[in-house]
């Protein structure tokens, strides 16, 4: 397309109509011919910014996952306290963008079929102008507990439960598709070897969602937009559609019968998207804990140690002692270590929750207490003590910043043996 065929599709009332109100809340911004973007942060109010735009070379335009009380007082450098102070919600965005475009729209139709079992209604899609799909649901349909800076964490959980709920589907029916292994790999570029683990076909990474988008301040194609690769546009659909769509549908002449198509509804009903993020939430912890434990029970000299009775808090470790004065960054994974260290040494669940609530409240941004509460209620179910993460795991006390070993920390490997070392010590000078 050439410049005045750009302004001639972006003056359409359609389009215009459609960006305008999408755009309501989000930060814009536009690419041009040139694939350079323009200044941001942007914002479109009115039908001639679109068009103006694009008569100052504009090919695309792409808006924030996230909604704002005023787009255009963000800054680069902004913290994210100063970006939760301007977020006044976020939707959510699914970018699923697998290698071949028919595993892309398989991977589509599973997922709302899969948000649909969840009871969510407002759920939306769009062609995303190439090879992939968007799929959203409005913060109008999240649950009053999921507020606006729960960004992007609430998000990321609905992300990865979502491709773990559909992947087996998703594998059956790309070889249904194919009809076998190998035409996966020729069409998907993908090795036959990453394609089988133990002579099953296992189809992760051809289940692509770009976790990208999910970050702050990140962007996504606009409903109606062009794609500047292949001259497309990034087309709301109708949820019946989905199956029987062709790349073909989405050229610029067609838009007018897609006029009644919206992307992202905004009458949704509050909170129907519940079930959804709670599910969401306790698969991602329960999938993190499985995690740590895998790790603590490699280690059997670990695994050994026990106690009597509750240790006090004065025998815990420095790592321990450090976060629970409360932290900025990593409390989440602080949580993960110190529950399984405080069912170690023989604390019991009401104790537990009172010092996890007393902790959160030192916090420089608090946890919400959900969080805290399902932590506790899988590990009610479990039973299974798991010692916390070995200290050499770069992935918690060290990034956390809360490792500052003591002279007892020398030659121990888990904060447990800090603390039997540590008893032993007092026993041999009593």
């Amino acid at each position: 397309m050439n410049k005045e065929s750009i302004i001639r599709y972006y003056s359409k009332d359609v389009v215009l109509d459609a960006m305008i109100k999408h755009a309501k809340n989000k930060e814009v911004a536009v690419k041009y011919l040139d694939g350079g973007f323009g200044k941001r942060p942007d914002v479109l109010l009115y039908p001639g910014d679109v068009v103006e735009h694009a008569k100052k070379g504009a090919v695309s335009f792409h808006a924030s996952e996230e909604l704002w009380d005023n787009p255009l007082l963000l800054k680069p450098d902004m913290r994210k306290r100063e970006l939760d102070e301007h977020r006044i919600g976020f939707d959510l965005i699914i970018d699923i963008d697998c290698p071949v475009f028919d595993y892309s729209k398989i991977a589509a139709e599973l997922i709302i079929k899969a948000i649909k079992q969840h009871g969510v209604n407002a759920v939306s899609v769009k062609f995303s102008g190439n090879k992939g799909f968007h799929i959203g649901i409005p913060f109008e349909a999240f649950p009053s507990h999921v507020g606006a800076d729960d960004f992007p964490d609430a998000v990321k959980n609905v992300a990865e439960y979502l491709i773990d709920y559909v992947k087996e589907d998703f594998g059956k029916r790309v070889l249904e598709f194919e009809g076998n292994v190998v035409e996966v790999a020729r069409k998907s570029g993908v090795d036959v070897k990453r394609l089988v683990k133990d002579k099953v076909f296992v189809p992760d990474c051809l289940l692509k969602v770009d976790t990208m988008l999910i970050s702050s301040r990140h962007l996504y194609r606009m409903p109606f937009s062009l794609h500047e690769k292949s001259w497309l546009v990034s087309l709301p659909l109708r949820l019946k559609d989905v199956s029987e769509f062709r790349r073909e549908h989405a050229v610029p002449d067609a838009v007018e019968s897609f006029e009644e198509v919206v992307f992202l509804e905004r009458n949704a009903e509050r909170g129907e998207a519940k079930r959804l993020f709670d599910f969401a939430l306790s698969f991602v912890i329960g999938k993190r804990m499985k995690q740590i434990e895998a790790e603590s029970e490699k280690d059997s000299e670990v695994k050994l140690i026990r106690f009597r009775k509750a240790v006090r808090e004065t025998f815990f470790p420095p790592c321990i002692k450090n976060g629970l004065k409360g932290l900025e960054d990593g409390r989440k994974r602080f949580v993960f270590c110190l529950l399984n260290f405080l069912r170690c040494v023989e604390w019991d669940y009401d104790a537990i929750r009172r010092l996890l609530y007393e902790w959160n409240e030192r916090n420089a941004e608090k946890l919400r207490e959900r969080i805290i509460d399902y932590q506790i209620r899988y590990h009610k179910l479990k039973k299974k003590k798991i010692p916390p993460p070995n200290c050499d795991n770069e992935m918690y006390y060290k990034d956390i910043g809360i490792c500052k070993p003591d002279a007892i920390c020398k030659g121990i490997k888990n904060p447990l043996q800090y603390v039997r070392r540590k008893l032993d010590r007092r026993r041999s000078t009593q």
